[in-house]
């Protein structure tokens, strides 16, 4: 894996994240469609998809623990990758990592931010990179610089 690739895995925790919550968001919905039929008739046994009410229940409950889990485990990445980025020592590095992975700008926003061209900080983004791969990654990380 390389430097890049790494500090990115925030992104891709957050984004699993909100795409689990859209499903959540989906079922819920469904439920709240099969729960406000009029139970007068013949009672509701499964949702337009197939699934039976409880079926759909007990995957919400699921959902919304797994949603909890990864909500607490992005939480530790994400503080443990800042931790990293902070040892690196060098203030430009620092800045320009964090403000690209850990808020997720654009390098054209961390221009902008920091007063500097976007070419510079092209530039320091790649050094940070590298010093970053170089001081905080392990060895099988290393390779791939």
């Amino acid at each position: 894996m390389t430097p890049k690739e790494y500090l990115l895995t925030i992104r891709y925790l957050s984004m699993r994240i909100s795409m689990k919550k859209k499903e959540l968001e989906r079922l819920n919905e469904e439920i709240g469609y099969i729960s406000g039929m009029d139970y007068s008739s013949e009672p509701v046994r499964s949702s337009p998809n197939g699934d039976t009410l409880e079926r759909q229940i007990v995957r919400v409950a699921d959902l919304e623990a797994e949603i909890a889990e990864d909500i607490a485990d992005t939480a530790r990445h994400r503080a443990k990758i800042i931790d990293e980025i902070m040892s690196l020592g060098n203030t430009d590095y620092v800045q320009i990592l964090c403000m690209r992975y850990v808020d997720m700008l654009s390098l054209s926003d961390v221009a902008r931010k920091l007063n500097y061209s976007l070419d510079w900080v092209k530039h320091l983004h790649g050094r940070a990179l590298y010093e970053f791969g170089k001081s905080v990654l392990k060895d099988d990380t290393k390779k791939h610089l």
